[in-house]
Parts: structure tokens; sequence; C-alpha cells
């Protein structure tokens, strides 16, 4: 299994692809606000203070570990799960 590390999305429609997957859809988002995806936009990923919620690995791929589904039923795609399936 490989080691997640930090994620920052490489452009801007990534980082939108990636908020309407995760931060729309989280109760953590209030009125369009998060700390966690404000910070990922101030920090760098190399700074001590970026969000440790967000990471990436080559079997889960990007995913907020914070991510607290508003509906329990519309959770996001898990690529990693869906491999296991397959074995």
């Amino acid at each position: 299994m490989s080691e997640a590390t930090a994620y920052r999305p490489s452009c801007g429609s990534e980082g939108a692809d990636f908020m309407a997957r995760w931060c729309g859809r989280c109760t953590r988002d209030i009125e369009g606000y998060c700390r966690i995806s404000a910070d990922t936009m101030v920090f760098r990923v190399t700074d001590f203070e970026y969000p440790v919620e967000w990471r990436t690995d080559s079997v889960h791929g990007p995913r907020c570990t914070a991510f607290d589904a508003i509906d329990p039923m519309d959770q996001p795609f898990d690529p990693g799960a869906a491999i296991g399936l397959l074995l």
C-alpha cells in the first residue's frame, strides 16, 4: 500500500472538482466556508499549518479525511474500495 501524502490540486478546475466532490457535500462546509479548504489556499503543502486532512495516494486518490457527509448515502467514490471488490 502506498503512503498518503499532502494533496493540493494542480489547477483551478481540479480544485473545483475536488471541492464539489468533497466540500460541497460535507457538514463541515458551513455556508460555503470550511477552515480546512480555506487553509489549503493560504498555506503551502510544505507548511506545518497545511491541513493534514487533504491526502492522496495511488490507491484511493485525493480525499479529505475529515469528510462528514450531509447525506450518509451520498459518499464519494473510492477507487481503492472498488478495486478491492474486484479482487
